[in-house]
């Protein structure tokens, strides 16, 4: 998808002439569907508005439908997609999604696709809303993906460790896969013995499989294994 045709696809979602002022009285109902919708996409990827508004109702003694998730929260993502920072999250195909896809909204299709038929992971309200950070990770995440980190500073201590460790991470948690050999060969990396790779591999491996992504709807394929097993 080129970028003419991602913003096409925005601006029909999207679109500056439904922006209406904010109902009497909802106005702070409309800064706590932003925290929720934030969290949502951070930990999905996407959602459909039906199940936005599922999880919203299940936690808040405070009510909303599909339609007023659209109404409340366009005109935020209207003007901020005017600003330099641009929105967190948009509207896409009857779901909220994450910005990462704006470039590219067939991404989106593709998290739609892996996500289908699999059960979705929803936290309690507190657990739930730390996702509005979008650097947020649990104990078991975060624990995993340090010693990933640890491991590719300490092996290659210089300014590649890093964009190695994001792009994994990336591949890891929003498309579902490891990217292991290629973005090896994508920074020109390589190891001294056979023993430093399957190392470094069974450490990956480990973080891969604890890490929450978007293809399962926040769910990691250790939890996805023990469900189904």
């Amino acid at each position: 998808m080129t970028k003419i045709q991602a913003k096409l696809f925005f601006n029909n979602y999207n679109p500056q002439k439904a922006v209406t002022r904010c109902p009497n009285g909802r106005a702070p109902v409309r800064k706590i569907l932003d925290d929720y919708a934030k969290a949502a996409v951070n930990l999905y990827g996407i959602i459909t508005i039906k199940d936005f508004v599922e999880i919203f109702n299940s936690q808040n003694t405070m009510q909303t439908n599909t339609s007023e998730v659209f109404t409340l929260l366009l005109p935020d993502i209207v003007k901020k997609n005017k600003s330099h920072n641009g929105p967190h999250y948009c509207f896409y195909k009857e779901c909220i999604i994450h910005y990462w896809a704006m470039n590219n909204f067939d991404i989106g299709d593709y998290w739609l696709r892996e996500q289908e038929n699999k059960p979705r992971f929803s936290p309690e309200k507190n657990e739930f809303l730390k996702y509005e950070n979008e650097y947020y990770e649990d104990k078991v995440q975060k624990s995993h993906w340090n010693k990933v980190l640890n491991y590719i500073l300490k092996k290659w201590p210089n300014n590649k460790a890093y964009e190695l460790y994001d792009d994994l991470k990336i591949n890891s948690q929003f498309l579902g896969k490891l990217g292991f050999s290629e973005l090896l060969e994508k920074y020109d990396l390589s190891f001294d013995i056979l023993n430093q790779m399957q190392q470094f591999f069974d450490l990956l491996q480990n973080a891969h499989n604890n890490t929450r992504m978007w293809v399962n709807k926040g769910y990691s394929p250790e939890e996805m294994g023990k469900m189904f097993k």
